[in-house]
């Protein structure tokens, strides 16, 4: 739901399980519930068995719920980058840790979960049947096979039984089967010894401190650092390109490197041999760090661990007053590391499927290594111990904190760059909203624009596994995400044609990552290739059209041709998708085409019916004026007024109103005139002055007798970025010549709407009846409520009711005729 405030409608069961109240996430449709959007709708799904088959319904869906399904389905393929909810079973269906389990269910199924099942123990054989089978035939001596998990969480003891939850065992064959912890062959710089407790609001769980010496804490992080430890061992096994850059790769001024003018003046880079062998080789010249291949894996491990030798950790939550730092790394404590403890909560006090504890087991030391990147570059250029006797590695004179382009990337973000060239791309946890159109950035400042990324960006570090993927790095739409980061605009991954592909990843591969049996196995000689054996079968390729063209994500698909030889349970994953495509195409065969044509044709559909954005703003909006947030209802109206230029004269204006280039976006402007109209109007600009710091303490756990106790202080700083004018109004019909209103009245925003609708009516075009009559029946109240202002008997500082709503679907379209709206289509 929104920022602020309890919601005033129970959340419906997915926004219950999926959604919280953080900046982002606000509401796609709220009725008796408060919906997320990420329901499955007709067929419907269980939040947390959506891998079981969908129940087919009969009949027609009203016209309700055909928008409810389409609106949804429009919001996940943004929010889910090309991805449905529905198509989320197939990919948490199933888990494989070992041979000799077999494939194990994932938990999405309401099968996985109840009593164990007994094994009713066999009757004592008659005497006359009491004899040798006798030597079996060969066609029946059979490998038994994997072993199925039904009949892994079998007991012969009925009492026992009656005690024992499916979900309980599955979790005890797990521990059975994964990774076993081993802290003393750990890197130093993962272990105990390194941790803080970490003391400070909201940084408790069941009443005590976040420390790595509770053991229900412990038992869970110590599993993820555990393969953490083991990735960065097969990084130095295998003479990873991307730990040999960061270890031993050309550090230098971008200036040093390339006449090319860089996209900031201090720039630098940081160069892997092969890109800079490459580079020498085009320009016939000696490459200056060849010798770095000479150096041996116990080299690499040598130089990992010193300069390492002062990394910290701690935990946080909710760093720097934001549900979505998964891990920050603060240089001002020479490195230390903070890992949001959303998805460790997660694991130790909910009840997460397996499939749900192996993504978020994944997805801590997939953070903590991003983490360990941004420390790595730090300690790089702080380091004076290389040797005097080998050419230099850092052709740089001063340590700046702003991260290099490595090999000329298109932003410098060490740690998504580490992602992209360890793991294949960015990893998501599923759940993300894209901007999608780079109109909303519009006459923006970039505080702002900064705030708006926030808002619609937001992801909460609470989330749970939906749809996880992996996505290349950098996005062409990307924006930097905090002060350090730099982008070069330049670079052809943000230009028009620039491919965006996301690769789902199932549990079947995480659960392998976790499983002993692919650490053990020898025939496996580079455990670190293809970002560890990662294969996309599910996936898609969308083409950047650009920042002012709305980005419609390709549907996901399995690849197509597959590959001749799968991994165990990749066949039944397959299967299970293709399964669940055809149980969609049946359940909805019989309206499913016919209804969502004329959902998409309507006039205003692809910016009203089919904009969830737009329609989650009206919402926000509603919201915000319930509580007289005065400064979020304006920020809100003032960006959908300026979808029209109404600044610029008439004809600049009717043009806007008329283009079919983005069409319709006078109902975004109409509605915005109509919110003005129900705010107060002040004469100074409003800004939100509200501050907030905090003080956070890290005390050293009990093996951490090296390190002393730190203060993280963030210093007060304002909530709320957004400063907006005094009110202002332009009268591009009525007055286009007079420019900047200096005198008016709440009337004069309704007057602007009138006039609007007359000139669609002179110009002939077909409208979206219901909204047109929710406009204009807003309109009518609101000048009603208004006059008084004009008479004088209320003042202009004072607020009306509003009473808008996001009408109803139906397909109605009407034209002006004779002085009203004539119905066209019924």
């Amino acid at each position: 739901m929104e920022a602020g405030g309890l919601p005033t409608r129970p959340l419906s069961p997915w926004a219950q399980r999926f959604s919280y109240n953080v900046n982002g996430r606000d509401p796609i449709l709220d009725d008796d519930e408060i919906h997320s959007g990420l329901a499955p709708v007709w067929p419907g799904m269980h939040p947390k068995f959506y891998a079981d088959k969908p129940v087919i319904m009969s009949g027609q869906p009203t016209n309700q719920t055909l928008d409810t399904a389409f609106i949804s389905e429009m919001f996940q393929r943004s929010y889910l980058r090309g991805f449905e909810s529905w198509q989320a079973g197939p990919l948490s269906q199933f888990v494989f840790l070992s041979d000799k389990v077999g494939i194990m269910p994932g938990g999405h199924q309401e099968r996985d979960e109840g009593p164990v099942k007994a094994v009713k123990a066999p009757e004592p054989a008659k005497p006359e049947e009491s004899k040798s089978p006798g030597p079996a035939k060969p066609e029946e001596s059979k490998s038994p096979g994997p072993v199925k998990s039904e009949d892994a969480m079998d007991v012969d003891d009925a009492d026992d039984a009656d005690e024992r939850l499916k979900e309980e065992v599955i979790v005890e064959i797990f521990h059975a089967n994964r990774i076993k912890v081993d802290e003393d062959k750990w890197f130093p710089f993962l272990k105990k010894s390194r941790w803080y407790d970490t003391i400070g609001p909201d940084q408790t769980i069941g009443g005590v401190n976040w420390s790595v010496d509770n053991p229900k804490i412990w038992d869970v992080l110590s599993i993820s650092i555990e393969l953490l430890d083991r990735i960065l061992k097969a990084l130095v096994a295998d003479k990873h390109v991307w730990l040999q850059t960061i270890l031993y790769g050309l550090l230098a001024r971008w200036d040093q490197i390339t006449p090319d003018p860089p996209p900031d003046p201090d720039a630098s880079v940081l160069l892997s041999h092969p890109f800079y062998s490459q580079r020498c080789r085009g320009e016939n010249k000696p490459c200056p760090i060849d010798f770095i291949l000479n150096f041996t894996p116990e080299n690499w491990t040598e130089r990992l661990i010193h300069l390492m030798t002062n990394q910290t950790w701690g935990f946080t939550s909710g760093y720097d007053n934001s549900t979505s730092v998964w891990g920050v790394t603060i240089h001002r404590h020479r490195g230390m590391i903070l890992i949001d403890n959303g998805s460790l909560r997660r694991i130790i006090s909910d009840k997460v499927t397996l499939s749900e504890r192996c993504f978020l087991h994944y997805n801590i030391a997939v953070t903590m290594m991003h983490e360990i990147a941004h420390s790595l570059i730090q300690y790089r250029q702080m380091d004076t111990s290389w040797p005097e006797n080998l050419p230099s590695i850092s052709w740089m004179t001063q340590i700046t904190y702003m991260e290099p382009f490595v090999d000329f990337d298109g932003a410098s973000e060490m740690g998504f760059a580490a992602e992209q060239r360890i793991f294949g791309g960015e990893f998501f946890i599923g759940t993300f909203v894209s901007i999608g159109s780079g109109t909303l950035l519009g006459g923006l400042t970039t505080q702002q624009t900064a705030l708006l990324l926030i808002l619609w960006l937001a992801r909460t570090c609470k989330d749970l596994p939906l749809g996880p993927y992996r996505m290349g790095w950098p996005e062409p739409f990307k924006e930097p995400e905090d002060e350090m980061e730099r982008m070069n605009p330049n670079h052809p991954v943000f230009q028009v044609g620039s491919p965006i592909y996301t690769h789902r990843i199932p549990s079947l591969h995480v659960s392998k990552l976790l499983s002993a049996q692919f650490w053990d196995d020898q025939t496996i000689l580079k455990k670190s290739d293809n970002g560890f054996h990662f294969r996309p079968l599910i996936t898609n390729t969308t083409l950047f059209r650009g920042l002012d063209v709305y980005l419609a994500y390709n549907p996901t698909q399995l690849i197509n041709p597959l590959p001749t030889q799968l991994l165990p349970g990749e066949a039944e994953m397959i299967q299970a998708w293709r399964d669940r495509e055809n149980d969609m195409r049946t359940a909805r065969s019989s309206w499913y085409l016919a209804a969502l044509d004329p959902w998409l044709s309507s006039p205003g559909t692809l910016l009203q019916w089919a904009n969830h954005k737009q329609r989650q703003t009206i919402l926000r909006f509603a919201r915000g004026f319930a509580r007289k947030d005065e400064l979020e209802c304006r920020f809100i109206a003032e960006q959908l007024v300026d979808r029209i230029p109404w600044k610029e004269g008439r004809q600049k204006y009717i043009d806007a109103v008329l283009s079919e280039n983005i069409p319709f976006q006078w109902i975004y402007h109409a509605i915005g005139l109509l919110m003005l109209a129900a705010l107060p109007i002040r004469n100074h600009p409003l800004a939100n002055n509200d501050e907030y710091d905090s003080v956070t303490t890290f005390v050293p756990s009990r093996e951490a007798t090296q390190l002393h106790i730190r203060t993280d202080v963030l210093r007060p700083r304002t909530k709320d970025l957004r400063i907006v004018d005094p009110a202002e109004l332009w009268d591009p019909l009525g007055r286009p010549e007079a420019g900047k209103i200096t005198n008016f009245f709440h009337e004069d925003y309704i007057n602007l709407v009138d006039a609007l609708f007359k000139e669609l009516g002179a110009h002939n075009v077909e409208v979206s009846m219901p909204w047109v009559r929710q406009i204009t029946r807003t309109a009518d109240d609101l000048r009603t409520q208004r006059r008084a202002v004009r008479r004088g008997t209320r003042g202009k500082e004072t607020w009306a009711a509003w009473r808008f709503i996001v009408p109803a679907y139906t397909s109605t379209t009407a034209k002006f005729q004779d002085g009203r709206w004539v119905t066209i289509v019924p």
